[in-house]
C-alpha cells in the first residue's frame, strides 16, 4: 500500500528543487500572488503604464485660416493621389512594379493631368504677377505723361465732399484688409519657425512614448512571468504546508500535552505548599492556645489581687474612691478564645498520606515520554512517504518554465527595438540641428516678406493724413494747400509701390502654393481614419501576391487580415492591447499557454490513498498517551483530603477579635493614681497598700508585652490562613483543569489536528488543479487585456504625422494664403489710392489748360463743398 502521507514528504523534498529553478524576477516592486479562503488566486496588479503623451494637434486660434488654405487646395485638386495615381502604377504585385510602369512621357502626362488644378492656380498666380508688373510700367509711363491719375483737371460738383469721404473710408477699409493679411502672413511665418521646435519636441515625446511603451510592455510581461512562478510557488507551498501541518500537530498539540505535564508538576508543587502551610498553621494554633492559657492565668491572679486590694481600700480611713478597683474586668479579660480555632490535624495527615502514595512529578515525566514516543512514530511514518507528487510538481514546473521562456522571448523581441529608438533619436537630433541652422535665415526672409506690404500701408496712411489735414472745404481745387497736395502725391506713390509689391507677393504666393499643395495631398492620404496611402500599399494584399505583409511577418500566416491601418484605428481608442491589435491569438507562440490548460492530466489521483490515514493515526495516539488512567484516578483523590473543607471563616472570626476586653493602659493609669493617694495619706497602712498597688501595676505591664507577642502570632496565623486559602483554590482549580485538559487535549488532537490534516490532504490536489486553471485563465486574460496597451503605437504614428504634416503644412499654407490675400487687397488699394489722390492734389485752373475762363454765372472760388 502506498504511504498515505505523500504530500508532506514531497513538500519537504521540493525545498531544494524550488531554490534551484526559481525565476529571477525584476527588481521593481511586485506584490506576490496570494489566495483567499475560497482557493481563488489574487494576482498582483500590473505596473501602472507611463502617463500617455497628448498627441492631439491643436492649430490654435488660426485653425480656421489654415482650414481655408487646405480647402482651397482640395477644391483645386479633389480626390486621392494614392488611389488615382499610385495604385494604378503599383499594379497587382509590387514585385512587378518596374515592369508595369508606362512610358515616361505618358507617366508625365498622367501626373500633370492629376495636378492640373494646382498647376493652373500656380500659373494664374504667375500671370497676375505679370499683370501687376505690366500695369505698374504702364501706370508709371502714363504718370509721366500726365495720364492715369496725372490729369489735374477737376470739375466742381455738389457731391465732391461726399465722394472724398466715401472714397477715403473705402480706401481705409481695404488698407485694414491688407494689414490683416500682413498679420496673418507674419503669424504663419512664425508658425513655420515655431514648428521646428514643436517638431523636435513632438518627435522627442514620440520617442519617449515609444520607449515607455516598450518598457511598460516588458514590465508587464515580466510581471506576468513572476506571477506564473509565484503561482507555482503557492502550489508547492500548499504541499509544503501539509508538512508544516504535521509539524503543527507535533508543536501545537505537543504544547497542550506539555501544558498538562506542567500542570501536573505545578499541582505537585501546590500540594506540597498546602502541606507546608497546614503544618505551619497547626504549629501556630498550638502556640496561640498555650500563650492564651498563660495569659488567662495571669489575669486571674490579677483579679484576686484586685479583690484583696479593694477590701483593704474600703477599710482604709479617709475618703478614697475605691470603686475603680473592679476585679471582674480582669477575671473576664480575654476577648479572643483561641481554643475555638478549627483543628486541621486531620487534613494535614490526609495530605501527607496522599503525597506519600504518588509522585506526581514522576508521573508527569512518564506521560511526557509516552507522548514523545508517539510523535517519533508519527515522524517516522511521515518520512517514509512516496515521491510521486514531487514528480508531478516537477512536470508542472517544467511546463510553466517552457511557457515562461516563450513569453520572455516575445518580450525580448519587443525590447530589442529600443536600440533602434536611440539611434533614431540621435539621427533626428542631428537633423534638427541642421534644420534650425538654416531655418533662421528663412525666418528672417519671411519676416521681411511679411512686413514688405507695411511700406504700402505706411505710405497710404501718410497720404491720407496729409490729405485730410490739409483739406479745406472753402477752397477750390486749384487753391488746395501744399499739405493736401502732398497727401495726393503720396497716394500716387503708394499706388506705384502697390504694383511692385503686388507682383512680388503674387509670384511668391503662387510658388509656395504649388509646393504646399503637393505636400497637402500627400499628407491627406496619411490622415486617419482612412489612412489611404497605408491602406493601398502596406495593407494591400493585391500588391504582395494576395497575402498581408504584416501577417507574414508577425503571424507567419499571410492569409489572416492584419492591416496597419486597422491597428492604428483599433489602438486609437486607448483600450486595445498589442495582443488584440496584432491578433496574436492566431500565432503559434501561444499554443503552449493553451495546452497548459490540460494541467489536470498531469496530477495523479491519490484520494484512495488517504482513506486509511485517520485510523493509522488513531492507533499511534490514544487517550492514555497523555496521562494513564490510574494517574487520573489518583488525581480524583485530591478532593478527599478535606483541605477544601477547612472553615476559613472560623479562623478569621477568632483571629480578627481583640485579645483583651479592657484597655491595659487605662487600668495602669487608674492604679497609679490610687497608689499616689495611698502614699499621700502619710499612714503606715497607706504605704502597704501603695506597695500592693505597685505589684498589680507590674503584672499589668507584663500582660501588655505578652499581649503584643500573642498578637504577632495571631497575625502570622492570619497570613498562613490567606496562603492556605489561595493554595487551596489553586489546588482545586489545578486538579479540575488537569482532569478536564486530559480529555480536551485528546479531543482537540483528533478534531483539530488529525482530521483537518486528512481534509487538507484530500483538498490539496483539487486546489493545485484549480490554481493551474486559474493561472491559465489569468495569463490569457492578461495577455489579451492588460499587457501592452497599444495606444502608444497610434500615438507614435500620430506624433510623426503631426510633426511632418500638421505643424509644417499649416504654417506653409497659411503663409501663401496670407501673401495672396495681401496681393488681392493691393488691387483695390491701388485703384482707390489713385481716385482719392484727385481730391487732395492741387488742380490747374481752366485758363492754364487753354480753355476760356469761366463767366460770372459760375463763381468757382465761392463754391463750397
Amino acid at each position: 500500500m502506498r504511504n498515505l502521507l505523500l504530500l508532506p514528504l514531497v513538500a519537504y523534498l521540493l525545498v531544494g528543487t524550488v531554490n534551484s529553478q526559481s525565476l529571477q524576477c525584476p527588481s521593481y516592486p511586485l506584490a506576490n500572488v496570494s489566495s483567499n479562503d475560497n482557493d481563488t488566486l489574487i494576482f498582483a496588479p500590473f505596473p501602472t503604464d507611463s502617463p500617455p503623451t497628448n498627441v492631439d494637434y491643436d492649430p490654435g486660434a488660426l485653425g480656421p485660416w489654415y482650414s481655408i488654405s487646405s480647402g482651397i487646395i482640395n477644391v483645386a485638386r479633389p480626390g486621392s493621389f494614392t488611389e488615382d495615381i499610385l495604385v494604378p502604377l503599383l499594379g497587382d504585385n509590387i514585385t512587378s512594379f518596374s515592369s508595369s510602369l508606362p512610358e515616361p512621357s505618358m507617366l508625365l502626362t498622367d501626373i500633370t493631368r492629376w495636378w492640373a488644378g494646382i498647376i493652373a492656380l500656380t500659373v494664374l498666380g504667375g500671370l497676375l504677377s505679370f499683370c501687376f508688373c505690366f500695369c505698374c510700367i504702364c501706370f508709371s509711363l502714363c504718370r509721366c505723361c500726365g495720364k492715369c491719375g496725372g490729369n489735374l483737371k477737376q470739375e466742381e460738383t455738389n457731391r465732391t465732399n461726399c465722394l472724398t469721404i466715401v472714397f477715403t473710408i473705402i480706401l481705409i477699409l481695404f488698407v485694414c484688409g491688407l494689414m490683416a493679411g500682413i498679420v496673418l502672413s507674419f503669424f504663419s511665418n512664425q508658425r513655420v519657425y515655431d514648428s521646428v521646435n514643436e517638431f523636435e519636441d513632438t518627435i522627442s515625446d514620440t520617442f519617449t512614448l515609444a520607449e515607455n511603451f516598450v518598457n511598460d510592455s516588458v514590465a508587464k510581461v515580466d510581471t506576468l512571468l513572476c506571477q506564473l512562478n509565484d503561482t507555482l510557488d503557492i502550489t508547492v507551498d500548499q504541499a509544503r504546508g501539509l508538512l508544516r501541518q504535521v509539524d503543527g500537530v507535533v508543536n501545537n498539540f505537543g504544547s497542550d500535552v506539555y501544558a498538562v505535564v506542567d500542570r501536573t508538576i505545578n499541582l505537585s508543587s501546590a500540594l506540597e505548599a498546602v502541606q507546608i502551610t497546614l503544618g505551619n498553621m497547626s504549629t501556630s494554633v498550638t502556640v496561640l492556645q498555650m500563650s492564651s492559657s498563660r495569659l488567662n492565668d495571669t489575669l486571674q491572679n490579677i483579679s484576686a489581687s484586685v479583690t484583696d486590694l479593694r477590701m483593704q481600700c474600703d477599710a482604709f480611713p479617709g475618703s478614697l474612691d475605691c470603686s475603680q478597683l473592679d476585679a471582674s474586668v480582669f477575671q473576664n479579660g480575654l476577648e479572643a478564645d483561641y481554643n475555638q480555632l478549627p483543628n486541621i490535624t486531620g487534613e494535614l495527615q490526609n495530605v501527607q498520606n496522599l503525597l506519600g502514595e504518588i509522585d506526581l512529578t514522576d508521573l508527569a515525566k512518564q506521560g511526557n515520554d509516552t507522548f514523545n514516543s508517539a510523535l517519533s512514530e508519527l515522524r517516522n511514518f511521515t518520512s517514509n512517504a512516496d515521491t510521486e507528487l514531487n514528480e508531478a510538481v516537477d512536470t508542472l514546473r517544467v511546463t510553466v518554465f517552457n511557457t515562461s521562456d516563450t513569453i520572455r522571448s516575445i518580450a525580448n523581441n519587443i525590447t530589442g527595438s529600443s536600440g533602434y529608438i536611440d539611434d533614431a533619436r540621435t539621427v533626428v537630433t542631428d537633423g534638427f540641428n541642421y534644420i534650425r541652422r538654416y531655418d533662421t535665415p528663412r525666418y528672417a526672409v519671411g519676416i521681411i516678406i511679411s512686413c514688405s506690404s507695411v511700406i504700402v500701408v505706411i505710405i497710404v496712411f501718410i497720404g491720407l493724413i496729409c490729405g485730410l489735414c490739409g483739406f479745406r472745404t472753402d477752397r477750390a481745387p486749384y487753391e488746395r494747400t501744399d499739405l493736401s497736395n502732398c497727401g495726393g502725391v503720396t497716394l500716387i506713390f503708394a499706388a506705384i509701390m502697390g504694383f511692385l509689391f503686388g507682383a512680388f507677393l503674387m509670384l511668391l504666393a503662387a510658388l509656395v502654393f504649388f509646393s504646399g499643395g503637393i505636400l497637402e495631398k500627400f499628407c491627406n492620404d496619411l490622415e486617419r481614419p482612412d489612412y489611404i496611402l497605408i491602406n493601398n500599399t502596406v495593407d494591400n494584399p493585391s500588391i504582395n501576391g494576395g497575402e498581408y505583409l504584416l501577417s507574414q511577418f508577425i503571424l507567419q500566416n499571410g492569409s489572416i487580415r492584419l492591416a496597419f491601418s486597422d491597428i492604428l484605428n483599433n489602438c486609437s481608442n486607448g483600450n486595445t492591447t498589442v495582443f488584440q491589435a496584432l491578433k496574436l491569438n492566431d500565432s503559434s507562440y501561444f499554443q503552449a499557454v493553451v495546452n497548459f490548460s490540460n494541467i489536470s492530466q498531469l496530477v495523479p489521483d491519490v484520494s484512495s490513498e488517504v482513506s486509511g490515514f485517520a485510523s493509522n493515526i488513531s492507533d499511534l495516539i490514544s487517550r492514555d498517551t497523555f496521562v494513564p488512567q490510574d494517574v487520573q484516578d489518583r488525581l480524583n483523590g485530591f478532593d478527599g483530603t478535606g483541605v477544601g473543607g477547612i472553615n476559613i471563616t472560623q479562623f478569621s472570626e477568632q483571629l480578627n477579635r481583640a485579645i483583651l476586653s479592657f484597655n491595659v493602659t487605662e487600668q495602669i493609669e487608674q492604679l497609679t493614681a490610687l497608689r499616689n493617694e495611698f502614699n499621700s495619706s502619710g499612714l503606715p497602712q497607706g504605704r502597704d497598700l501603695a506597695d500592693q498597688t505597685d505589684g498589680i501595676i507590674s503584672q499589668l505591664m507584663t500582660i501588655d508585652d505578652t499581649t503584643a507577642a500573642i498578637q504577632g502570632d495571631a497575625d502570622n496565623l492570619t497570613g498562613l490562613v490567606t496562603v492556605l486559602q489561595n493554595n487551596t483554590m489553586l489546588l482545586q482549580n489545578g486538579v479540575n483543569a488537569l482532569l478536564t485538559n486530559i480529555n480536551q487535549t485528546f479531543d482537540r488532537l483528533i478534531d483539530n489536528g488529525i482530521n483537518p490534516l486528512v481534509d487538507s490532504i484530500e483538498t490539496v490536489f483539487p486546489r493545485a488543479i484549480g490554481y493551474g486553471q486559474q493561472l491559465v485563465d489569468h495569463a490569457l486574460h492578461s495577455l489579451e487585456n492588460e499587457v501592452g496597451n497599444c495606444y502608444p503605437v497610434y500615438a507614435v504614428y500620430t506624433g510623426f504625422y503631426n510633426a511632418a504634416c500638421e505643424f509644417t503644412l499649416d504654417g506653409l499654407n497659411g503663409f501663401w494664403l496670407a501673401l495672396g490675400m495681401c496681393a488681392v487687397f493691393l488691387i483695390p488699394i491701388i485703384i482707390f489710392s489713385i481716385v482719392v489722390s484727385q481730391y487732395y492734389r492741387r488742380m490747374k485752373f481752366e485758363e492754364d489748360l487753354g480753355v476760356l475762363p469761366f463767366d460770372d454765372s459760375f463763381p468757382l472760388k465761392d463754391k463750397r463743398y
